[in-house]
């Protein structure tokens, strides 16, 4: 990635909630640049660096949910995927009962399915089937 970017990136996100891929992130951030962890980690992970990687002003921190304000945001995320500007359906690949958790967690790990999602109750008839760019929750 410094190579790619002659550097290092000014912005680099880590979405997984590894220590070793925050490692990678706090690697690729160029001087003054921000490193942002995203992913959640496992409550007793732990991350560590070389203390001199703050002598290049890199910035290190963390987001949840990008510092919104909940109650505000979600509605307003409800209401753009409403009126179709927020396209999430695309970005389902399967619909899973609960029931079918472990079958769920195998596939994301061999690769066959990374965009997954559980669904309950009322949702329920839709698991099982492929997810279609029209199919609305």
């Amino acid at each position: 990635i410094k190579k790619l970017s002659g550097g290092g990136v000014d912005n680099a996100l880590e979405c997984i909630g590894l220590p070793s891929t925050f490692q990678t992130v706090i690697d690729c951030t160029k001087r003054g640049g921000t490193s942002v962890l995203v992913g959640v980690a496992g409550g007793s992970d732990e991350a560590t660096f070389k203390m001199n990687i703050l002598l290049g002003e890199k910035n290190i921190t963390g987001s949840m949910m990008g510092s919104s304000v909940p109650s505000v945001f979600v509605p307003l995320l409800c209401d753009l995927y409403s009126k179709g500007d927020l396209l999430i359906d695309e970005l389902i690949s399967k619909f899973y009962p609960l029931s079918d958790a472990a079958q769920a967690w195998s596939e994301l790990e061999s690769g066959a399915n990374l965009r997954g999602v559980f669904v309950m109750h009322e949702l329920a008839s839709m698991a099982g089937a492929q997810a279609t760019v029209s199919a609305k929750i």
